[in-house]
């Protein structure tokens, strides 16, 4: 098989894996703005394909939007349809005012059970105590867009510049985590939301909970 079509149909599988239509994969990968969807479409068509030769830029780019390593993409390791066997154990998705008790859990005397029933399945490695939530806002959009579902890790430590989603006073939060020496930044994607500058040597109740480790896209 052409190289070329074997990159294509692996992107094609991976893409259809998360649930992402062309358009929003080229728009996640390549940066094309509102108005521009036939054109975001058209190229990834042509990648899929095999119509057009998909150079390394554009393999990074490719494998952040889709959340898998390069090797992922150019090599026959991963199966994208192979859900079950990654990741047999299904994860619960909670509601925003359940994460602060979901994250104790450990230390209540009684069980947590969360109100909603709804359980998903990752394509990614993720820990026991990984727990999903349903995207309300627009606030972390192009990536994540309302009705999406985030997996959130408590085992992965958040790095300056991962999407994160932390407790500030009492309240659940999902902004990107940025790390000065002075002050911790919550910064959203979409900038009509304003940033949220915490000073280290402020009084605020903040605690990272996890690192928003995957993304199943809203169909």
């Amino acid at each position: 098989m052409d190289p070329k079509n074997a990159i294509g149909q692996k992107i094609r599988a991976l893409r259809e894996a998360k649930g992402y239509s062309q358009t929003r994969l080229g728009k996640l990968a390549f940066g094309y703005k509102d108005g521009e969807e036939n054109s975001a479409q058209i190229k990834i068509t042509r990648i899929e394909t095999g119509k057009k030769k998909v150079y390394a830029e554009e393999l990074i780019n490719l494998s952040s939007a889709l959340q898998v390593s390069i090797m992922d993409i150019v090599t026959d390791r991963f199966s994208a349809v192979d859900v079950p066997a990654r990741l047999p154990s299904p994860i619960p998705v909670i509601l925003w005012n359940e994460v602060e008790m979901f994250a104790e859990k450990e230390n209540l005397l009684l069980p947590f059970t969360s109100r909603s029933t709804e359980r998903v399945h990752s394509m990614r490695r993720v820990g026991p105590n990984a727990f999903a939530l349903r995207v309300e806002d627009d606030r972390m959009a192009p990536r994540f867009l309302p009705g999406d579902v985030m997996i959130v890790d408590p085992a992965i430590p958040c790095q300056d510049g991962d999407p994160c989603v932390a407790l500030l006073n009492g309240q659940t939060v999902f902004q990107t985590f940025k790390e000065t020496k002075d002050a911790i930044i919550l910064e959203p994607a979409n900038r009509k939301y304003p940033e949220v500058v915490i000073k280290k040597d402020s009084q605020v109740d903040f605690r990272l909970i996890g690192n928003v480790v995957d993304l199943i896209a809203n169909l």
